[in-house]
């Protein structure tokens, strides 16, 4: 029955007649109030029933949507329940048989250990970093010039060399 309310109708001379004329005074409704004229009550008929007819059609073709979607779940059903039938039907019929129920587990699983000790060793190698980088800032030994220098004792007149013990022995 929806089917048939689906399909395209075959419109007479005269129905074509009808809307070509309801066309017509839809573009003239449109160039009379694009040329800005008053508002005047066959006017605002006309609009009113302007509005009134795409409710009707946004409404028509949301159900006719929803009669599309209706039909195809429909279809789904009747062509599952088709095979369904036949497979009950066919000498060969497909038997399925439980060899071992399905287990269902009493605990949750646990991490494996290689994620446990990736972990670790990551957590302690940043921890190892830290210490490093803490220990750098905190180290009051004078290294090279720029040490002096910051230090601001004063002039220096004598910088030693590194490598100057090991050429003297």
């Amino acid at each position: 029955m929806r089917a048939a309310l689906l399909q395209p109708t075959v419109l007479s001379d005269a129905e074509r007649n009808h809307l070509q004329a309801e066309l017509n005074r839809l573009d003239r409704l449109s160039v009379v109030s694009t040329k800005g004229a008053g508002s005047d009550a066959a006017l605002l008929q006309e609009g009113d029933s302007i509005i009134r007819a795409e409710t009707d059609w946004a409404t028509l073709n949301r159900d006719v949507q929803e009669a599309r979607e209706r039909n195809k779940i429909l279809d789904d059903r009747l062509f599952k329940a088709q095979i369904a039938l036949n497979v009950e039907n066919s000498s060969n019929s497909a038997q399925l048989l439980v060899v071992d129920p399905a287990y269902l587990p009493i605990q949750p699983t646990k991490t494996s250990k290689g994620r446990v000790i990736g972990a670790g060793i990551g957590i302690a190698f940043v921890v190892a970093l830290l210490g490093v980088l803490i220990a750098s800032r905190l180290d009051d030994r004078v290294d090279s010039l720029s040490d002096v220098e910051m230090l601001k004792l004063g002039t220096m007149t004598v910088a030693i060399p590194l490598g100057a013990r090991a050429r003297r022995a």
